[in-house]
């Protein structure tokens, strides 16, 4: 499951804060193994804060700097169950 959240703050023409929350799941099956109890999941949570400026034709430049937190990769068969070959990642900042 994504949930992805931001909130914006017009601070003057074309130009805003934003605050942003990102959860991200990606779910892979392994090669020539199709069968529904062997997938490999990569997930993190991301905190950033930045600013967005508009630019022309519905296109925005963003510079943030983030917080990427509990990011896991691991084998299982959903994301909830009991969870196989855990690798996790210490927390760390990101631009």
């Amino acid at each position: 499951m994504n949930f992805n959240a931001i909130a914006r703050r017009w601070l003057a023409d074309g130009l805003s804060l934003i605050v942003v929350d990102l959860s991200d799941t990606e779910i892979y099956f392994f090669a020539d193994r199709l069968q529904v109890d062997q997938r490999f999941y990569v997930f993190d949570q991301h905190a950033a804060v930045g600013l967005e400026r508009l630019l022309v034709r519905g296109f925005a430049l963003e510079a943030a700097a983030s917080y990427i937190f509990d990011g896991q990769l691991f084998q299982g068969t959903s994301f909830l169950s009991e969870r196989m070959d855990v690798v996790a990642f210490a927390p760390s900042l990101g631009l």
